[in-house]
């Protein structure tokens, strides 16, 4: 441990690494604060009660990828214990000393994770991760409900656009939510005003264009203008300073290899498109504004 670490160590704060690792840029700073046969001796007695022993403990201090193993699968049994009683409606589990405490599940995340980084394995078994995913709130959280909606909502536009094709009428939100299993004020929720038959108008557009376009070459004003948007996105790519890729833009214009290749002559060098078209890039217009404009443009056309 060097005068950098002893640093941190001394101040172990969230503004104090933030500038330590400012001013020493490369330099790895050592972070645990736990450890040490103390810290066995300060908590062996209550971890017994949950099957976790001083060896098991000395093992984790030492960052024995078993012994984390060991000891985070004993935690998640004991955490799988305090659900299925929960749900059997027991109550003050904790105060009852019935299942392991929270504060102590905590504590020995920490000690694992510190003896990782005292020993320098930076290694952890896949056990510690769900572990740890556990008590930040399991897989579901805001932002994976966001994506879950996303998906659905697509799903909804998807199922919706074919019923169109068959038969030239918008599907009902009552009749889509049967297929779906999904109750119809949740779907007009994801739709406000008109946006959910423009939406399904616009797919169905899209579904008929590929399956005409499967026999035959891309209309020619559709062709130009998905290669224009190709080395105008190259170009804002580069000028982010990310290097332009194929896959990087059909991911960011939503469209495929076959159209872009059909468009822009075969396979290229997006690199040599990107410069020579960066300075035909439209003035103060961001990324973001440049492509929404682009993807409904060519999901229109």
């Amino acid at each position: 441990m060097n005068d950098i670490d002893r640093a941190y160590k001394a101040n172990p704060t969230i503004e104090n690494y933030l500038k330590l690792r400012k001013k020493y840029p490369n330099h790895d700073i050592e972070v645990a604060l736990l450890g040490g046969i103390d810290t066995i001796f300060a908590v062996e007695e209550e971890t017994k009660k949950y099957g976790i022993d001083g060896d098991l403990l000395a093992g984790v201090m030492d960052a024995d990828i078993e012994s984390i193993d060991r000891m985070s699968i004993i935690i998640l049994r004991e955490l799988a214990k305090r659900k299925n009683l929960e749900r059997k409606g027991e109550v003050h589990l904790i105060g009852r000393r019935k299942v392991i405490p929270t504060s102590l599940i905590d504590f020995l995340i920490k000690v694992a994770l510190d003896a990782v980084s005292w020993n320098g394995t930076l290694e952890i078994p896949r056990s510690l991760i769900v572990l740890i995913r556990e008590r930040l709130g399991g897989k579901s959280c805001k932002y994976a409900e966001i994506e879950n909606i996303k998906e659905r909502k697509n799903a909804a536009i998807f199922i919706a656009a074919r019923h169109y094709l068959r038969t030239g009428e918008i599907i009902s939100y009552r009749s889509l939510s049967k297929i779906m299993g999904i109750q119809a004020s949740t779907i007009s929720r994801w739709f406000p005003d008109k946006d959910f038959e423009e939406n399904v108008k616009r797919k169905a557009s899209m579904m008929e264009f590929f399956s005409r376009r499967r026999s035959g070459e891309l209309d020619p004003e559709y062709k130009a203008h998905v290669g224009w948007a190709v080395e105008m996105t190259a170009a804002y790519f580069l000028r982010k300073g990310i290097i332009p890729t194929e896959k990087l833009i059909m991911k960011a214009l939503e469209i495929s290899k076959d159209i872009i290749r059909q468009a822009v002559w075969g396979k290229l060098d997006y690199l040599e498109m990107a410069k020579a078209q960066l300075a035909c890039l439209p003035k103060d217009q961001s990324l973001y504004e440049f492509l929404r404009e682009q993807r409904k443009v060519l999901h229109q056309k």
